[in-house]
């Protein structure tokens, strides 16, 4: 039972990037690597703000609105003018580019913070655990269960069920055409960009409550979620986040079972297998198959 417990935990922060991926990618159709530089720059700026004595909402709220100002940031100056300039290679050269900026992301840090894990502070720590039927839940993944059913909910009705949701799908389709009826396609990607930021710092908020918060720390959860997304469809929002989950809880398993090692190779080996056999995604639909 403590394997399902901490892997559904895990799967919950798998999860929330999902969504932030999938968010991003259904405006601009580019897969961005940089939310986990997103989601470590919440985690050292609410950890800085934290030690220097303020509030622990206020510390992590205003480390989630820096992951969505970088994010913002990120659109603006490389995206944006990469899908002008290559508008038939724009996507994949972003993806390049969000890989370069995640690895610019961990270097910075490196610079100025250094390479060890830091300590996590007690005023940000979500400590105790609540015992049901003999299962210790902790704190941690209560918070991060409800947290990831939540966003889930909230961005599927927003994306899928209301005008706003039509018309940011809209503007990855055709944003030319969203023009001419007076969408201003740029604002609404900013806006979507900004989104994924801020959940992406939610995510590695709620990860650092687990572990010591160090620039590499979110290159395991980031191929866990976009091994969920694989296996999801990233053009499926829902099926992204309940692939990532899956991951989360098959991966922990594994590496209870089976070794440390196979919790790095399982997330691998399953984007491999899913690209190879099913490049959508069990959710998802061929790029060929949407209006």
């Amino acid at each position: 039972m403590d394997v399902l417990i901490t892997g559904a935990q895990v799967g919950a922060q798998y999860s929330l990037l999902a969504i932030a991926v999938a968010v991003m990618y259904s405006t601009t159709r580019v897969v961005n690597f940089a939310i986990g530089t997103f989601a470590v720059a919440a985690v050292y700026v609410s950890l800085k703000l934290a030690q220097a004595g303020w509030p622990a909402l206020a510390a992590v709220g205003l480390g989630c609105l820096a992951a969505a100002l970088i994010a913002v940031v990120m659109e603006l100056l490389v995206a944006l003018p990469l899908l002008k300039r290559l508008p038939a290679h724009g996507p994949g050269v972003v993806v390049v580019a969000s890989i370069l900026v995640l690895e610019l992301g961990r270097a910075v840090l490196n610079v100025f913070f250094g390479a060890s894990p830091l300590d996590w502070p007690a005023s940000l720590s979500l400590d105790g655990a609540l015992v049901l039927g003999g299962n210790r839940f902790s704190h941690t993944a209560l918070v991060t269960y409800a947290m990831s059913a939540m966003v889930l909910i909230v961005a599927y009705l927003v994306l899928y069920r209301t005008a706003t949701g039509a018309v940011v799908r809209a503007v990855a389709e055709r944003p030319g055409t969203m023009g001419l009826v007076g969408v201003n396609a740029s604002r609404v990607r900013s806006v979507s960009w900004g989104v994924a930021g801020l959940l992406s710092g939610l995510a590695g908020i709620l990860l650092a409550n687990g572990i010591s918060p160090a620039p590499a720390m979110m290159v395991n959860p980031l191929i866990g979620a976009l091994a969920g997304v694989a296996v999801g469809g990233l053009t499926s929002l829902m099926g992204s986040a309940l692939g990532a989950f899956a991951v989360g809880v098959t991966q922990t398993a594994a590496a209870t079972w089976v070794g440390p090692l196979a919790f790095t190779a399982f997330p691998v080996g399953l984007i491999i297998i899913v690209l190879v056999v099913r490049p959508q995604g069990l959710f998802g639909r061929p790029e060929a198959e949407r209006a």
